[in-house]
């Protein structure tokens, strides 16, 4: 479309399909009565939420998870179509997904089964149907509980005390070695429901143990207990099939092992809390590995018993790391020697403080906590009592009654169990990654410039070193190359037969192949190209230790990708692009040299005026104040991402003016005639980016979201980053001192 006025030059619009579907997406969502030299998050996504509200049982909305979302929904229609009519010779994998996905919605063969299958997957890890203390059981085996959690890791891969992961050697990222450091707590081995928190992150820090549970999570607690007495095979307190009520006498010993529990949970809560805090103090990271970080589990075992008998020598330290191993190892064709193999220890004085609780911990409530978390994980997905317990507590901890539809949580069950066979119905054959190769080119060119010709703070030789590292960091877009090969997708997925009666027992196949498939990763060396996300994820990863960023076909389309004009896409893409790109360069980042690999590779006075730019970046978002819940900004939790944020910012914007300065003027976009493409830049980057920048969060989840979250919410993303942008000020002429230029700004990349 062209529009001409007097003595003026033509204008021409971009008036396509995603062009207009762009425009109004924008004209929905600002609120044009907002000046954006005061707030540029309320002038571009000030009335977002009208038209994106909160969805009943959700804590938030946003871009990510709306778009998700209907990802998500496409995928009834998928698997109630008849594949064979769909596309020719589809792989029995994508077939297992279809049995997988109906399932999980047979709610009543589910119930039919009740707890068999929990008390099946109790007896093949070796722990009781009911806690023994529950029965009065003196059984107490000699350190039983040190396998029983190593099964518990090697079927569900879920950390009790410690963490342990098959990974990359930190030195030579091709080579696989066993790490030991703190638990993940964020890994679940089952799908669940997204807006609710696990056990785990219920149990808050507070001042004393007894108040990290409340009084409802003890009482959620004793009614699993009670639901799985009541189902059973103990004689003396109930039958096989049919639930009785649960004596007194009985009660009174769950109540008791209920605040056992919590007790115990609040001691080793402190310590993993204490330790995270720790390690996440980028000021004190160490520049590489150290030779006496790689040690034989005796030494270990050595090391942690040394330091127990040190704060009492009436303790009798416990075996754990090699017995341990072994049970995770066992039966396994795995070349590992516990007695010649290193393993690589992440940090020394958690394992030992961590020793020192086992040591001096009853048997019996060690098991106990084992059995725990295999019956937290398992809550959701067997019997219509539990399940109903848990909802119970939901509500109570989040206020949300409503939960999502059984479609979309088996939609999300299966795209998280079966992921690639489910990106093989929505992939493309002649999908073609080279637009976003071409982007992730300009983006590269735009920081080697910005290394080369404006950094003052770093020496000739660490810039070199930097400018290598760009070079060389490797991208995988869209999906895996070997998705449509003939048998690749069967052979992903060996080793699992998915029936349609079995919800739990599908679920725990695919988990155990997975887990399986890990360790035996051990015995082979990486070529550092394996996917990491599933391809419908909508979001995109940096993968530091082996420097490779991915971009799955989730994010390459609307808001994100696909605009209909480069300003748009630079704006939106591009400072996704940009963002992961940093990633390799901020406080952990900057760590890993051009391969990956961990190691001293700046000298000390380029680090040194590194960590001084950093630390601007954590006072500066320190300062950020969320009058809603009366709460400051985490610097320090934030930073990574808050560098990412920055420097991703700057690197797309410049990559746009490379792509301009090869391809001349593009069109102006329809119902936006009056905006520059700088501006229109700059709209596309605050109305949707790599997270939740035009986004909805009720006080409960903004609470969550900045106790947990590495990133910042949406609105201090935007906001901070544009007031450290002097490209932004220049496109909007923002007065210097107005809220979007303050005089101080902060910049690294």
């Amino acid at each position: 479309m062209l529009l001409s006025a007097k003595f003026s030059k033509p204008v021409v619009l971009c008036d396509n399909e995603e062009c207009v579907r762009m425009a109004s997406s924008l004209k929905e969502s600002m609120n044009t009565s907002v000046d954006p030299c005061d707030d540029f998050h309320k002038y571009v996504c000030g009335r977002w939420p009208e038209s994106h509200p909160i969805p009943d049982g959700d804590l938030s909305q946003n871009w990510l998870s709306e778009r998700q979302t209907r990802l998500l929904r496409r995928i009834p229609d998928l698997m109630t179509q008849n594949f064979i009519e769909l596309r020719p010779e589809v792989p029995r994998a994508v077939k297992e997904a279809q049995i997988m996905y109906f399932s999980c919605l047979d709610v009543r063969a589910q119930y039919k089964l009740g707890l068999e299958p929990l008390f099946d997957l109790l007896a093949e890890l070796g722990l009781p149907q009911v806690p023994r203390q529950i029965i009065s059981s003196q059984d107490d085996a000699n350190e039983v509980f040190v396998k029983q959690m190593a099964r518990v890791k090697r079927l569900l891969w879920s950390d009790m005390f410690f963490g342990l992961e098959v990974r990359a050697d930190p030195r030579n990222n091709r080579q696989k070695l066993l790490m030991l450091y703190l638990p993940d707590r964020e890994h679940t081995p089952f799908p669940r429901d997204r807006s609710v928190l696990e056990e785990e992150d219920l149990n808050r820090d507070s001042k004393s143990s007894n108040e990290t549970f409340s009084a409802m999570e003890k009482l959620y607690l004793v009614e699993l207990l009670k639901q799985i007495v009541g189902n059973g095979t103990s004689d003396s307190l109930y039958s096989c099939k049919s639930p009785k009520k649960v004596d007194n006498s009985t009660m009174a010993k769950m109540t008791d092992l209920v605040d056992q529990v919590v007790n115990f949970a609040g001691v080793t809560k402190k310590i993993n809390s204490r330790y995270a805090n720790k390690s996440s103090d980028f000021s004190h990271e160490p520049e590489e590995v150290d030779d006496a970080d790689y040690m034989l589990l005796d030494e270990l075992q050595r090391l942690t018993d040394e330091y127990v008998r040190s704060v009492n020598k009436s303790i009798v330290p416990r075996p754990l790391w090699r017995p341990f191993v072994e049970e995770l190892l066992r039966g396994l064709e795995v070349d590992f020697d516990p007695a010649q193999q290193k393993v690589y220890v992440g940090d020394l004085e958690f394992l030992q403080e961590i020793a020192l609780v086992l040591s001096s911990t009853d048997e019996q409530l060690l098991e106990t906590m084992v059995w725990w978390r295999v019956v937290v994980h398992c809550v959701q997905h067997t019997s219509w009592g539990l399940r109903r317990i848990w909802n119970i507590l939901v509500k109570d901890k989040t206020g949300l009654g409503q939960r999502k539809a059984r479609s979309i949580h088996c939609s999300e069950s299966v795209n998280e169990l079966m992921g690639m066979a489910v990106a093989w119905l929505f992939a493309e054959p002649a999908f073609s990654p080279d637009h976003v190769a071409e982007m992730l080119e300009n983006i590269k060119r735009s920081f080697a410039d910005f290394v080369l010709k404006d950094i003052d703070w770093m020496d000739e030789s660490t810039k070199l070193a930097t400018l290598e590292k760009i070079r060389k960091m490797k991208s995988l877009v869209g999906f895996p190359d070997w998705l449509f090969e003939d048998g690749r997708l069967d052979e992903y997925y060996d080793g699992i037969n998915i029936t349609k009666d079995t919800y739990f027992d599908n679920m725990l196949q695919i988990v155990r192949a997975k887990n399986i498939k890990t360790l035996m990763n051990l015995s082979k060396n990486d070529t550092n190209d394996n996917w990491f996300l599933d391809p419908i994820t909508v979001n995109a990863l940096a993968l530091v230790p082996t420097n490779l960023i991915e971009i799955p076909i989730g994010i390459l389309r609307f808001p994100f990708y696909g605009l209909g004009l480069e300003a748009l896409n630079y704006g939106a893409m591009g400072s996704v692009l940009g963002h992961e790109t940093t990633h390799g360069f901020d406080v952990d980042g900057r760590h890993h040299d051009s391969a990956g690999n961990l190691k001293q590779w700046w000298s000390n006075e380029t680090i040194a005026r590194y960590t001084t730019k950093a630390t601007c970046f954590v006072e500066q978002y320190d300062d950020y104040y969320l009058p809603e819940i009366d709460k400051y900004v985490n610097g320090k939790l934030t930073l990574g991402e808050n560098i990412a944020d920055n420097g991703g910012l700057r690197q797309a914007y410049e990559a746009y003016r490379i792509w301009k300065s090869k391809h001349g003027d593009e069109p102006l976009l329809t119902g936006f005639s009056n905006f520059t493409h700088e501006q229109l830049f700059f709209l596309s980057y605050a109305h949707v980016n790599n997270s939740m920048w035009c986004d909805s969060l009720t006080d409960d989840g903004l609470l969550i979201w900045i106790s947990q979250n590495s990133h910042c919410p949406g609105r201090v993303r935007v906001q901070q980053v544009l007031r450290n942008s002097e490209h932004f000020s220049r496109a909007f002429s923002c007065p210097l001192g107005s809220p979007m230029n303050p005089k101080n700004k902060c910049q690294l990349w």
